[in-house]
């Protein structure tokens, strides 16, 4: 869980930075998808819950951008409502909502469930190269940024030992 939340707040760092130094009109709404993607994860690593497992804080606290925020929130509500197949309103992707439901020990904590709700946004949600790739690529060129790299490194290593390499596109691809 630190160590993802580390990434996810890396890059969702970076994009903030490229995103509110962007002049051109095309590449500030690409910036902004990209950003908006980014900080899903950073928004269900943040969340909060007490001792019940009663959820004390939504976890978007850190956006400022009342834009982001909205798209940043209703994602959080499709990831929470585990409803079946939609479109992903940042992406332009379909997705199986319904994978978000948190299962096997992942239920034992609320903290495991935010850490696999973060996978599976990392793992299944994409930029579709025939429809986004200003977006795609906007999203893996920021891995170059300081420590960031590292930082997936450190996170896809782990995963690389307990189930071997993914054969999905990554940021160094």
């Amino acid at each position: 869980h630190p160590a993802l939340k580390k990434l996810a707040f890396l890059e969702f760092d970076a994009l903030l930075k490229t995103y509110s130094n962007e002049k051109d009109a095309k590449l500030r709404e690409a910036k902004f998808s990209a950003l908006c993607f980014a900080a899903v994860p950073c928004a269900l690593l943040g969340q909060t819950f007490d001792d019940e497992g009663k959820l004390l804080d939504d976890g978007l606290s850190f956006i400022k951008d009342p834009a982001v925020r909205k798209a940043v929130s209703a994602e959080i509500g499709f990831i929470g409502a585990c409803e079946g197949p939609g479109v992903n309103a940042i992406t332009g992707g379909k997705i199986d909502y319904s994978h978000f439901r948190v299962r096997g020990h992942y239920t034992h904590t609320p903290l495991l469930g935010c850490y696999f709700r973060a996978m599976i946004w990392y793992g299944t949600v994409t930029f579709p190269l025939d429809a986004r790739p200003v977006e795609g690529a906007v999203v893996a060129d920021t891995f170059r940024s300081a420590g960031i790299m590292a930082s997936w490194d450190s996170v896809n290593g782990v995963i690389e030992r307990l189930v071997g390499r993914s054969d999905d596109l990554g940021p160094r691809e």
